[in-house]
């Protein structure tokens, strides 16, 4: 495996050893009357102003012809002091925000930002116009910090109403412009959370050992954005709405991003250690690196722990249509949602995946006739193994006593989710033999003392954990030294 790694667990302890300490803003908590914000705000373009306008990636202000207004390293503060927004989503606003304002003529592109790479004589700036535009148009001040995280996030929807006039007439010097949805109706989509990641990759201290592969910043973003609609569009349409991000907890992981300096102590859709794992695996079963699988390579998954029957099912797209283009063939994006349902089946996501695979019939009901056609495999898989089979019978009464259903032998997703660190075990005893025999032989006290160690772990990140272990120790052993140009 050491010879695929680019970036593995070598080159990020390394970069970690290397990381100097930066000084985190803390955000004010959103208490100020609108007098005082207006005043702070005042403040700060003022100071701003006066010392230039505060570019992170200019050495010098431009020059007597640069734009005037506010550059990203005096606006991000400002956006976490008033807005109450992490520094992540700051960077998202100044680029949109930077690209209204008005740019000299002997300039040809803007500095870069957190979210885009365009090098310039001229450093991007915020005007205070601009900013007032934006916050009045918006009624930035009326919203939560979450309905305000909605705001900036839906400015990268390329719509045509103008994002800073109210009444979506554009206004002289109105370059970027939104428009309502055909539908009528808000959402956000991969690309739109894109900029988001990007901004976290850029200027987070914990992936600056990114910055020199490309390939593997693309690679962790679109398994980060793939993390974040697997939690958050929780109906599976790739439309993330208004209701679902504002009651979701990813303001929240923003903010304890900026804090930590570690982005494996997020598990929460940003650990790198976690991206790493799942994207080996995909790797693993990616022979001819073309992104795409069969299911023959979904079979060698985790060695043949999966029967024949429920793999199909997979690919009959029983559980979730696949995003792949090819017919037959599982992308990475489906691999993703594969192996999030595969490792935690404690989840309301996995228990609708793996239902939709047990309920041939489709009608809300496991029944004994569906469980036993996918048991008859493992009872073959078993005799195989040298293990002694398990009765149909005796599995079927000790799942009934484990999950407890309305009506005895059969299984709604109702019941699974009363008993929710039971209920994985009837997909396991179905489906995955490895998972079966590890859970007939393991020692229920050290279970349990695990469990109680850390009862904060989801079984996803217990299991990233370890395998994110086993992959340093293959490399150490190994040798790797992680430089393969073939990886991507």
């Amino acid at each position: 495996m050491a010879e695929i790694l680019h970036v593995g667990p070598k080159q990020m302890r390394h970069a970690q050893q290397q990381q100097h300490l930066t000084t985190i803003t803390v955000p004010l908590s959103f208490s100020l009357s609108l007098q005082a914000i207006e005043q702070k705000k005042r403040t700060l373009f003022a100071q701003a102003a006066k010392t230039g306008a505060g570019n992170s990636n200019s050495s010098s202000s431009g020059g007597s012809n640069a734009p005037q207004g506010m550059g990203d390293a005096s606006f991000v503060p400002l956006v976490q002091e008033l807005l109450d927004l992490p520094s992540c989503v700051a960077y998202v606003l100044f680029d949109k925000l930077s690209s209204e304002c008005p740019v000299p003529p002997s300039s040809s592109s803007s500095t870069a930002t957190a979210t885009n790479d365009l090098d310039n004589h001229h450093p991007p700036v915020v005007t205070e116009d601009i900013f007032d535009r934006w916050t009045k148009a918006n009624q930035i001040w009326n919203l939560t910090p979450a309905q305000r995280l909605w705001r900036v996030l839906v400015l990268h929807k390329k719509y045509g109403k103008s994002a800073l006039s109210p009444d979506g007439v554009g206004q002289e010097g109105d370059d970027v412009v939104r428009k309502s949805p055909p539908d009528g109706v808000e959402y956000l989509e991969h690309e739109d959370l894109a900029p988001l990641v990007r901004a976290v990759i850029n200027t987070h201290p914990g992936l600056e050992f990114l910055k020199d592969t490309p390939e593997f910043q693309d690679r962790y973003q679109e398994t980060v954005v793939y993390r974040m609609f697997y939690e958050i569009n929780r109906n599976e349409t790739g439309k993330m709405g208004h209701k679902e991000l504002v009651h979701s907890d990813l303001l929240e992981v923003l903010r304890v991003l900026d804090a930590e300096e570690d982005s494996n102590k997020v598990l929460r859709y940003f650990s790198y250690e976690h991206f790493y794992v799942i994207y080996c695996k995909y790797w693993e079963l990616d022979t001819d690196h073309d992104f795409m699988i069969d299911k023959d390579a979904l079979l060698r998954y985790s060695n043949h722990a999966l029967t024949y029957r429920i793999v199909d099912r997979i690919f009959d797209q029983a559980p979730r249509p696949f995003k792949c283009p090819e017919p037959g063939k599982m992308g990475y994006e489906d691999f993703v949602w594969f192996i999030l349902n595969e490792e935690d089946k404690s989840t309301d996501m996995s228990f609708k995946y793996w239902f939709k695979c047990i309920d041939l019939h489709g009608d809300g009901v496991i029944t004994q006739d569906e469980a036993y056609w996918f048991w008859e495999e493992q009872i073959h898989r078993m005799e195989n193994l040298m293990h002694e089979p398990v009765q149909f019978e005796d599995i079927i009464c000790q799942l009934t006593d484990m999950i407890g259903p309305e009506r005895e032998g059969l299984f709604t997703l109702r019941d699974l989710k009363k008993q929710r660190k039971q209920s994985g075990m009837l997909f396991n005893a179905l489906v995955n033999i490895n998972k079966f025999i590890a859970f007939e032989n393991r020692d229920p006290f050290a279970a349990r003392q695990q469990e109680q160690e850390a009862p904060q772990l989801s079984p996803w990140d217990r299991f990233a954990a370890a395998e994110y272990l086993q992959l340093a120790m293959d490399e150490e052993t190994e040798g790797g030294d992680g430089g393969d140009d073939e990886l991507l």
